[in-house]
């Protein structure tokens, strides 16, 4: 793997948490009674030979690194190779086994060297943002940098300052790192940033610029067709994202975070059936406690209560597993199970006050207050929003979670407020989070 390979995978790699989509996000998974949302017919998942070559690719270099141990930049190799699978199947064991080969490099490398950059790739990834920054710094001190490794390393110097919630300070990062060169990566980053506090056009004109400069890399395109569903679905906006989860389906069958927004939306538009069999196929391939906890939640709406029982505590136990691997990045999918589907309210704050700890940005901060309000902590939940509310950061799922901390506590005129700003931005979404309420 060459070094521009090693750049691009800031982005494949770190965006797999990312942008993977959690079935929860805007409550209900059905269409409201009357809603008319257009399904687009989503292409059968087809094994593709990429996984199979991407192991081949692992196996050589670990056992190339086995024969010389002294050859640290194999275990970097293969330690790419696996988060590069990580990427493909959400399995955890994969990120472990990078975190294990990158060990053995730093073990097998002369004093000051070592894979720096890949080492601040992975924290980034399992949402360990603290320890990222050092990396960098040692990275930025080789005498022979590349100019994408240079580019990786303010790319992800920018990323822990939007997940760390410094967005005035992402933003300044962002456009320094595009003032270098307006390739797909950096433009998406700046497009997050920008729907993410409500500036939507300057959001959409980014996208359509990363499109159209991404080129023929397929992997590249079928990232963006998540990233445009994503981006469709914050705004309630399912007809739209159906499609570009379609075409990146086409592009790239075997992605399990595609294949999991594919059973989300096709559950939202009254596609259960078709949902139900994604979420099963994802979870037998790749143990997916989010497509577990989606047809966990089908199953317990259509009243097939044993069946939704075994899903549920099936996965419960993976993502006890994913927590013990790694608590930061386990978090944050973690979440949404417990507010949704489980009545221990202890762990459920706990995790959702750890995913905030860990990533102290705008959707974190949102899921904590919705853990305080599942747990009837209101005034706790009304001190997060009241907070959030003070940043750039303007979401409807924001507005919509703000209203209901109000209206818990009292004061009706800024619910109101709430209610309206929430409905402008998505749609519904004050209906799609009423469960927050609902007796447990």
């Amino acid at each position: 793997m060459n070094k521009l390979g090693r750049a691009a995978l800031v982005v494949l790699v770190c965006g797999a948490l990312s942008w993977s989509v959690s079935s929860f996000t805007s409550g209900a998974r059905r269409s409201p009674p009357g809603s008319h949302v257009v399904v687009a017919e989503i292409a059968p998942i087809v094994v593709s030979p990429e996984l199979a070559e991407l192991d081949a690719r692992i196996a050589a270099h670990r056992a190339r690194a086995e024969q010389r141990e002294d050859n640290w930049l194999e275990w970097e190799f293969t330690a790419l190779g696996l988060m590069d699978r990580a990427r493909l199947t959400g399995d955890y064991r994969d990120f472990q086994q990078a975190d294990e080969a990158i060990a053995r490099a730093f073990a097998h490398a002369s004093t000051g060297a070592g894979p720096h950059l890949t080492r601040a790739m992975l924290n980034f990834t399992v949402h360990r943002i603290d320890r990222v920054e050092s990396d960098l710094a040692r990275t930025e001190r080789y005498l022979m940098l590349s100019s994408a490794d240079r580019a990786a390393v303010r790319s992800l110097r920018a990323d822990v300052a939007f997940y760390s919630g410094e967005y005035e300070l992402a933003r300044r990062l962002y456009q320094e790192q595009l003032a270098f060169g307006r390739d797909a990566a950096a433009l998406v980053a700046l497009a997050q940033l920008d729907w993410k506090t409500g500036r939507l056009e300057e959001a959409d004109a980014l996208l359509d610029e990363a499109w159209a400069s991404a080129g023929s890399s397929v992997s590249m395109q079928a990232w963006l067709c998540l990233v445009r569903a994503t981006r469709s679905n914050d705004q309630r906006r399912f007809e739209d994202a159906l499609v570009q989860v379609r075409r990146g389906l086409a592009l790239s069958p075997d992605d399990a975070h595609l294949s999991q927004m594919a059973a989300d939306l096709l559950s939202r538009s009254g596609r259960s059936d078709a949902a139900l069999e994604i979420d099963r196929d994802l979870a037998a391939r790749t143990s997916s406690p989010q497509a577990m906890d989606g047809a966990a939640e089908i199953l317990r709406d259509d009243g097939d209560l044993l069946a939704f029982a075994e899903l549920r505590d099936a996965a419960r136990s993976a993502y006890e597993a994913q927590i013990a691997l790694f608590p930061e990045a386990a978090y944050g999918h973690a979440v949404d199970h417990w507010l949704r589907l489980e009545d221990d309210t202890d762990m459920l704050i706990e995790i959702a006050e750890g995913n905030a700890a860990a990533r102290p940005f705008g959707d974190s901060q949102v899921r904590l207050a919705m853990a305080y309000l599942r747990a009837h902590r209101d005034e706790d939940a009304r001190d997060v929003v009241d907070r959030l509310l003070l940043t750039e950061w303007n979401t409807g799922e924001m507005h919509a979670v703000a209203a209901l901390a109000y209206e818990r506590t009292g004061d009706e005129r800024r619910a109101e407020s709430e209610r309206s700003l929430a409905e402008l931005s998505a749609p519904g979404i004050v209906d799609a989070t009423s469960w927050l309420s609902e007796a447990r």
